[in-house]
């Protein structure tokens, strides 16, 4: 069984109805590198992930979107203080 890399970050993008194309076009990237980026064929830098938190996500913690492992819920920045 193949790795599912960002399991976070998908399981959010599916919650809000984000597609690809939308991560691509706030990151300035061709949809094609977003869909390699999440394939786990190269990484997401922390710029990008930190943009893609600020633009989707604001009230999720970057940690928990950027994660390799899928956690149980979601962590929101209210909870851990920032």
């Amino acid at each position: 069984m193949k790795a599912v890399t960002y399991p976070n970050l998908r399981a959010e993008m599916r919650r809000y109805g984000i597609r690809q194309k939308d991560i691509a076009d706030t990151l300035g990237l061709a949809t094609e590198t977003v869909n390699q980026k999440m394939g786990g064929k190269y990484p997401f830098t922390s710029d990008e992930m930190t943009e893609i938190k600020l633009v989707h996500f604001p009230k999720l913690d970057i940690e928990y979107l950027s994660t390799k492992k899928l956690a149980d819920e979601p962590t929101t920045t209210e909870q851990v203080g920032l």
